[in-house]
């Protein structure tokens, strides 16, 4: 706890950490490029953040979860909080779990949404997402961040709002020789290669 006698002051202080521990994990979700998690075992407390914080999770078969902060008398506060209610479809479920302090297993985690894909273990998660991540980096660079940046803008606002940020965007980014590289690339059926960001 900081230092000094003034609970305002310590309390202010002490915001101040927190803010700088949780922009640490926000800058998984500002990456410019995806982000696949990749968890076998278990997985506690800030681990689940920053998993959520991630645009893809891929579980192993015995990976384990649990939001562990509200055991040890305090709210999670580096992200789990806000990501995984934006992440799962089923907030009952969701509530239950932070609220109990239980663990989910991966195939609970499927079932509601936190994970995309469990494979057998540690190895063939790992092997799944780096496949993942080969067919992402074959695409345009330009259209993947694109694609992220509108994700991420849109997750928070209305769908007007999300409209009107995705035409701003395509104003410059339409612009891409990245168009031409990929019209060419469907109507030869060959790969297309695009220049690195």
């Amino acid at each position: 706890m900081p230092e000094g006698s003034d609970p305002a002051r310590k309390g202010l202080n002490f915001s101040r950490t927190v803010e700088t521990i949780q922009e640490s994990f926000r800058e998984v979700e500002n990456c410019g490029k995806p982000v696949i998690a990749v968890v076998h075992g278990v997985c506690i407390g800030g681990g689940v953040s920053l998993v959520a914080a991630c645009d893809m999770r891929y579980f192993a078969a015995d990976a384990k979860i649990c939001v562990k902060e509200v055991s040890l008398g305090f709210a999670a506060d580096v992200g789990a909080l806000q990501w995984m209610p934006k992440c799962v479809g089923n907030r009952s479920w969701l509530r239950e779990l932070l609220y109990t302090v239980r663990y989910a297993d991966a195939q609970e985690c499927l079932q509601f949404g936190f994970c995309s894909k469990v494979c057998p273990d540690k190895e063939s998660t790992l092997a799944a997402a780096l496949e993942t991540a080969r067919e992402i980096a074959a695409q345009s660079p330009i259209v993947t961040v694109g694609t992220k940046v509108n994700l991420n803008y849109s997750r928070d606002r209305s769908v007007p709002e999300g409209l009107g940020f995705a035409a701003d965007w395509q104003a410059s980014q339409l612009q891409s020789g990245d168009v031409e590289l990929a019209r060419k690339a469907e109507e030869t059926k060959t790969k297309a290669v695009f220049p690195k960001l």
